[in-house]
């Protein structure tokens, strides 16, 4: 199945917005039928935006992005390094 998201409009972008409104995490997740990735935004972790590998936000840490913008790979804890 596909799904299009089409608008003809020069004043605004067409979107899809995923959410949750209550205390869940707000996920999509693509997979094979061997393979799974899932990415969203991990409530139970102060919102960070995580992608990885498996079915669960809580499991994914190969990449983690928090509110501060800072970047953690291959980590669930993102950290300001300045060199």
């Amino acid at each position: 199945k596909l799904v299009h998201i089409e608008r003809n409009d020069t004043s605004t972008a067409a979107s899809l917005k995923i959410k949750n409104s209550g205390t869940g995490d707000a996920t999509i997740q693509v997979g094979t039928s061997s393979t799974n990735v899932v990415f969203g935004v991990d409530n139970s972790d102060s919102d960070k935006f995580k992608l990885g590998f498996g079915s669960a936000l809580e499991n994914a840490g190969d990449f983690v992005l928090d509110s501060s913008g800072h970047v953690g790979i291959g980590t669930s804890s993102p950290d300001d390094y300045d060199d």
